[in-house]
């Protein structure tokens, strides 16, 4: 188990019944593994290299995450952490705003239970938890694409496949031949979808004699997943008006990239753009929009338990100061004050960063709701589908944007570095 990659599908789900009184026994088995997936991926060996400690702060930490993930601080424990390595990682990990919470929360890929079971983790743990569990930072389902290069393994054999398939319906061979051998085929027109046993006997309303398939897409996208492809694609009538248009989801069996799904739109539909997505076509827009809708009501919980937890610190530092006023002389009512004023620091902080990190998941919200918007804006008649060519959200074009001028900026700094070292 420790050599095992943690695979981004592995779903974290609280069991239903939770012995409360046993926390391992409470604890789903997929974070177990964690502990030691996570020192396998941050230390990768054990050893410690010179020079990297660990403090008495990071040891309390790996202590905290040995009982939280086992119910049990001994070093015995199937899922113990080395602090010596785990350690130096920590240290690197806890400079990171604690804002980055709510982001990693909504790049998982489990259910919202999810985010609600982990919360009571140290923030560290919880987000190095989240990135491994979603398979890093920016998981497939935040709307991440794969590289040019393979889109390019997908686009390229696709105008082909549906080519087939086109020709096919137009000189009466099986139209079948052009999907996979799957449970999952499915041909759909208007209100109709059939499996692929009854494909062949329907008749392609698109696929009459003088239409054209244009070869080149409107939309083309592969899963962030890479397992699928979604394209769409313009079929003209004889006068060169548009006679309908394809939307295809297509898949690979033995290598060869075939149709899984196919939905024949006619010159009435309306259609949506394709977008980017991750496993299932429009998960990504659906996803933005329903995790940062939970976070945020999950860190308004959060919030409303940390302003009545600094409540009741104030009070206590303010008795605490009243009783050292009363005897000013004595060492345990002045260790009391400290110890209470470092408790009400503590806790405004903490107050602070759940604020941020609120603030930040409403502005991603935000920004979710104004693409769905957007996409819903460019549903459109088949005669103007042609407007899908270079279709972006905004929050796209910004974040297009933003990568542009880091990218420059890293460039100008080599280049810099490099003019440094030749001068």
């Amino acid at each position: 188990m420790a050599e095992t990659r943690l695979r981004s599908e592995i779903q974290l789900i609280a069991p239903a019944m939770m012995a409360m009184s046993d926390p391992r026994n409470a604890l789903p088995r997929a974070i177990k593994s964690v502990s030691v997936l996570m020192e396998d991926a941050l230390g990768l060996g054990g050893r410690r290299r010179k020079g990297e400690g660990a403090g008495p702060e990071t040891h309390a930490l790996v202590r905290k995450t040995r009982s939280v993930l086992t119910g049990s601080t001994a070093h015995d424990t199937p899922c113990r952490i080395r602090a010596e390595v785990f350690g130096g990682r920590i240290h690197m990990l806890r400079r990171i705003p604690s804002s980055a919470i709510s982001i990693a929360a909504m790049a998982l890929t489990a259910v919202p239970a999810q985010a609600q079971y982990m919360m009571h983790l140290d923030p560290n743990l919880y987000m190095l938890i989240a990135m491994q569990m979603s398979g890093g930072p920016n998981t497939c389902i935040t709307g991440m694409a794969l590289s040019d290069k393979k889109v390019e393994e997908a686009r390229k054999p696709a105008p082909g496949v549906l080519q087939g398939y086109f020709a096919a319906a137009q000189g009466g061979a099986s139209k079948a031949a052009s999907f996979r051998v799957s449970k999952k085929a499915q041909w759909t027109y208007g209100e109709k979808s059939v499996a692929l046993a009854e494909i062949d006997a329907q008749r392609d309303p698109l696929a009459l004699a003088g239409n054209r398939l244009d070869p080149d897409p409107l939309r083309f996208f592969r899963s962030g997943d890479g397992q699928s492809a979604q394209g769409q694609w313009l079929v003209y009538a004889a006068d060169g008006s548009p006679a309908g248009l394809y939307d295809a989801v297509l898949k690979r069996e033995k290598s060869i990239w075939k149709l899984e799904r196919l939905t024949v739109h006619g010159a009435e539909a309306r259609v949506a753009p394709a977008m980017q997505y991750c496993t299932t076509p429009g998960d990504v827009t659906d996803h933005r929009v329903k995790a940062s809708t939970d976070q945020i009501a999950n860190t308004e919980k959060e919030i409303a338990k940390a302003e009545a937890k600094l409540a009741q610190a104030k009070s206590q530092l303010a008795a605490h100061e009243a009783t050292l006023a009363a005897k000013p002389g004595g060492t345990a009512q002045r260790e009391a004050v400290r110890t209470a004023k470092a408790d009400v620091a503590s806790r405004e902080k903490k107050l602070t960063d759940l604020k941020k990190s609120l603030t930040d998941t409403q502005e991603y919200r935000d920004k979710a709701n104004r693409d769905k918007a957007e996409i819903a804006a460019m549903t459109l008649p088949l005669a103007e589908v042609q407007r899908f060519r270079g279709f972006e959200t905004t929050t796209a074009k910004e974040d297009a944007a933003k990568k542009a001028e880091e990218d420059a900026k890293r460039k100008a700094e080599k280049e810099a570095k490099q003019a440094a070292k030749k001068g």
